[in-house]
């Protein structure tokens, strides 16, 4: 090698040098950059997708309550409201049977204790 060739070697190697720190810095920035926007990207999408099926899961417990609450209040009200209207009329029809064959009985009951009282006079009260 001539003394022309040496600081051109030496130059040569310093640039390839500092090319390849250059470019393996410049690979590595890269790289991480690259690899953090995908974690960051992935963790987002993770969190999304969780986030999303935690509170699908609150919203429909939450709904099911209410509507099974809202729906026990009203089957308890109607068959309350039902059971109240069907005695009632059971009671009332079954009086309007009993008034018309009680009534001769008590007429005829009445009768008696007032030929009782008559019979006895006075004397029925202290008896």
């Amino acid at each position: 090698m001539s003394a022309i060739d040496r600081p051109y070697k030496r130059l040569h190697i310093y640039t390839s040098a500092r090319l390849h720190i250059y470019t393996s810095a410049r690979l590595h920035i890269y790289t991480t950059v690259r690899l953090h926007v995908a974690l960051h990207k992935a963790l987002h999408e993770a969190l999304h997708e969780a986030l999303h099926e935690a509170l699908l899961e609150a919203l429909h417990e939450a709904l099911h309550e209410a509507l099974h609450k809202a729906l026990h209040e009203a089957l308890h009200g109607a068959l309350h409201e039902a059971l109240h209207g069907a005695l009632h009329e059971a009671l009332h029809g079954a009086l309007h049977k009993a008034l018309p064959k009680a009534y001769p009985l008590v007429v005829a009951e009445a009768l008696r204790l007032r030929e009782d009282i008559f019979k006895e006079g006075p004397n029925y009260i202290t008896s």
